[in-house]
């Protein structure tokens, strides 16, 4: 939803911004809640994750190819009140930016960096991230490079108007106050003009003695009268004993530090710069601190939301730390690794990477419980040329000594291994998240979860979700996968992509859950899921896939997508929506010595060099093939060795090879009607057993059917190309192939034209027992063709049986005059009655 009113406009000072003339302002709880609502809508969806972040507003207002409501960032333009959080208002390529906040949800800590003007008294400042316009909306840490000269202090932000620098009790920081090489905190206050100090750190009380008449005190001045000491709060000639007491321009010490009744009541104070004042440890005086233990000082933070706790601001500000804080100069040159290792090091919850090349000469050991936050693409961690060979950018336990990596996450960082070893390894871990982040360059794994049975380490692998994550150009000097995952539970892999890896692109042994990830030109298997392989106790580790939305293309040397068995666990996998297209293999294959189950649906594989679908052993058990396609390919369409498959609504056409080809071991599969295929059709090899021919009468082909029981005859069903033929022959190795055709039980031998509606012959047993049969016997030239009666019997009659009042008919009749019988022929009539046939000359 857009906003109608920003908080700067809720919160004026005055009814007319900039004129107190026009009265006081008092904000409207509408507004209020309109834009707290938007506010918290924002914080609870994830904050920043997944905005567009831009340098500038003019980068962003040019962007408009995003969806309606989609959050921006503008975090680096030269005018302040540009930066801030927008959302953006149409559909994708329309529509416009509305700027919501003029600060960042959750990035209210500001680091300025002093760039030196030569001015110690007007202080120039860089900030990052960008200081929001507003005043009080982020906490402001200032790093002093001279020490003031003068009372009369400004500082100047990113390049904007010059603030007058106020202490918290609204004095002018002391002469020397602001001290070279420390850091003050602070905050942008009376309508951008002042920058108020989070402290009196830099206000000097200084001690005067005692009392006396006459005298011009100034403000800050200490004097004792009576026993009590006092501070003169404004500028004061002294005139009358009675002076001073509290009032208009006095106020005693320790009224000025909060607390009445001390011990220390009376006692002198020295001339001191003050950072922050609180009681010691005995509680019996006051103590002026700094640093750290002024952070103490500082007392309670509450946010400003329903149900909030109070906290220490020290915990509020230290949540939250950049690598800069320790000195990171994030140059790409520079070995940052111990500001990066003592950032890591330092418990903060949250690790900020700024948009930069972080180079390293060392591994990066990470610890539990902790978060990195980069800028997505371009905050950059990268091993430096420099290092020794092997160098890991980032690693946990390789010697099984440090334990399993705990609760942690990365966002918006690429990991470099600059061509030395890994980028990201770890052996054991468990609530592992990564979003947005790249993983490249390594000399081995891009990113490696290598903890396993037969190694050293065997310790689980749980919970792992890497969303939006890029695994690239792995491997440099040798065969490595891209991803690497051993031995995993709970595993989710959404939105990843793999490509130009010298191994598989994604490699994943266990369990998992790949959605809509994508392998371009990954060097053998674009994705490869193994089983788990558990030697020291087999069948206890079942190993469980699904796979939807995802492609693999391009391989150049291997299969798009492999799915690969073991002897020792079996694997369940469901695949839905697959493309594989133009791999140097095979687009699918099921490979391995194990049982393999699921289905297979919604699924493409065209254009790869060797088989649309390879199954090359006899491992596939209760496997459904469906609504799949195997074209165009420079194999068979289908290759497969598998048992009890089905094979339903599948199109398995144009490819160089067979339609659909069967292997030795092969059983029980069934193409259901529903099947197309051409080419070069089906071809069952040296399939056995009683299953031969269960399934295929139905299946359509458009050229042949080749069916190879044994080695020395088959059965071939041709079509010419032309479409004007069909013929059923029998083929094989030997010399002559008779072709039975066979009824079960039964059933009779027919004949059909018409597409079936029309009969041309039936055979059939006279009962059951038949042990005589017909035989038709062709001639040569100048023979006569034969009609023989055949079978167990010596003697066994042929007839034939016209139907009702039918007869049998012999050629031409001619008639004949003056002919002598010369003898008769046998026959039988109808009842089988002998009967005699008059024979002429």
């Amino acid at each position: 939803m857009a906003l109608s009113t920003t908080a700067n406009q809720i919160w004026r000072d005055f009814v007319t911004d900039g004129v107190p003339a026009s009265g006081a302002h008092e904000p409207r709880k509408p507004d209020i809640r309109e834009w707290g609502t938007v506010l918290e809508s924002i914080i609870q969806a994830g904050l920043l994750s997944d905005a567009v972040w831009k340098a500038t507003k003019a980068n962003l207002t040019a962007d408009l190819a995003h969806a309606a409501d989609t959050l921006g960032v503008v975090y680096a333009d030269s005018t302040s009140a540009n930066n801030g959080l927008y959302k953006k208002n149409g559909g994708s390529g329309s529509g416009s930016w509305t700027q919501i906040t003029t600060f960042l949800p959750g990035y209210q800590f500001v680091k300025a960096s002093n760039t030196d003007s030569g001015d110690p008294n007007a202080i120039t400042a860089s900030t990052s991230p960008r200081l929001p316009v507003g005043d009080g909306v982020a906490l402001v840490r200032l790093n002093i490079v001279e020490a003031n000269t003068s009372e009369d202090v400004t500082v100047s932000f990113d390049g904007g108007a010059s603030l007058t620098v106020k202490t918290v009790s609204d004095e002018k920081p002391v002469v020397g106050g602001l001290k070279a090489g420390t850091a003050v905190l602070g905050i942008v206050e009376n309508s951008g003009t002042v920058f108020r100090l989070a402290s009196d750190a830099a206000v000097e009380i200084t001690w005067r003695g005692a009392w006396a008449d006459g005298t011009t005190y100034s403000r800050k001045d200490a004097v004792k009268r009576g026993g009590t000491s006092y501070i003169a709060t404004a500028g004061h000639v002294a005139s009358s004993a009675t002076e001073p007491g509290v009032g208009a321009n006095w106020q005693t010490v320790w009224d000025t530090l909060a607390q009445k009744g001390d011990s220390g009541v009376g006692e002198p104070l020295p001339s001191v710069a003050l950072k922050m004042i609180r009681r010691n440890a005995t509680n019996t005086a006051y103590e002026v601190v700094g640093g750290d233990e002024a952070l103490e000082a500082l007392g309670e933070f509450t946010p400003s939301y329903p149900g909030a706790a109070p906290r220490t601001l020290r915990s509020k500000i230290e949540e939250f730390v950049t690598v800069e804080d320790f000195g990171a100069a994030g140059d790409g040159i520079t070995d940052d690794y111990a500001a990066l290792q003592a950032a890591i090091d330092s418990g903060a919850k949250r690790i900020f990477f700024g948009p930069k090349t972080y180079g390293v000469l060392s591994t990066l050991k990470p610890v539990d419980n902790q978060e990195w936050v980069g800028f997505k693409g371009v905050s950059r961690l990268k091993v430096l040329a420099g290092a020794p060979d092997p160098t890991d950018l980032f690693e946990r336990n390789q010697d099984g000594t440090e334990g399993a990596l705990q609760n942690w996450s990365a966002s918006g960082i690429i990991f470099d291994g600059g061509g030395k070893e890994s980028a990201w390894v770890v052996y054991g871990c468990n609530n592992i998240r990564a979003t947005d982040c790249l993983f490249t360059g390594a000399q081995t794994y891009g990113m490696g979860f290598q903890a396993r049975p037969e190694y050293v380490i065997d310790l689980p692998q749980d919970d792992i979700i890497l969303t939006r994550c890029g695994f690239v150009d792995n491997g440099v000097a040798s065969n490595w996968d891209g991803l690497d995952i051993k031995y995993c539970t709970n595993t989710k892999l959404i939105g990843c992509w793999s490509s130009g890896n010298t191994d598989a692109g994604i490699n994943v042994r266990g369990e998992c859950e790949l959605i809509g990830c994508h392998s371009l030109g990954d060097a053998t298997d674009g994705i490869l899921l193994q089983a788990a392989e558990n030697p020291t106790a087999p069948n206890t580790h079942p190993s469980y896939f699904v796979v939807a939305g995802c492609s693999a293309r391009g391989s150049t040397a291997g299969n798009g997508l492999r799915v690969q068995a073991n002897t020792n666990n079996p694997t369940y996998i469901e695949v839905t929506g697959f493309q594989a297209e133009g791999n140097a293999l095979n687009g699918v294959e099921f490979s391995g010595s194990g049982k393999i189950a699921g289905s297979m649906t919604g699924f493409s594989s065209f254009g790869n060099t060797q088989d649309g679908l390879k199954i090359t052993g006899d491992y596939i058990e209760q496997f459904i093939f469906s609504a799949g396609r195997c074209t165009d390919n420079g194999g068979d369409g289908v290759d497969t060795a598998g048992k009890n498959a089905v094979f339903n609504a599948m199109t398995m056409t144009g490819n160089g090879g067979t339609g659909y080809r069967e292997q030795a071991g092969a059983a029980n599969n069934y193409l259901m009607p529903n099947c197309v295929i051409d080419g070069n059709g089906i071809d069952i090899g040296t399939r056995v057993g009683a299953e031969t021919s269960d399934g295929f009468m139905s299946v359509r082909t458009k050229h042949s059917l080749r069916v190879f029981p044994g080695i020395a005859s088959g059965l071939e069903l041709q079509t010419d190309s032309g479409g004007t033929y069909s013929n059923v022959m029998s083929v094989g190795d030997a010399a002559t192939v008779d072709l039975r055709l066979t009824a079960k039980g039964n059933g009779n031998i027919d004949g059909y034209a018409g597409g079936g509606t029309r009969q041309l012959f039936s055979f059939r047993e006279q009962g059951s027992g038949i042990v005589n049969y017909p035989d038709f016997i062709a001639s040569v030239t100048g023979n006569p063709l034969i009609i023989q009666a055949s079978g167990a019997d010596s003697n066994i009659d042929l007839q034939l049986n016209p139907k009702g009042s039918g007869r049998v008919r012999f050629g031409s009749h001619a008639a004949l005059s003056g002919e002598t019988v010369t003898g008769y022929i046998t026959i039988k009539d109808a009842s089988g009655n002998d009967r005699k046939l008059a024979v002429v000359s």
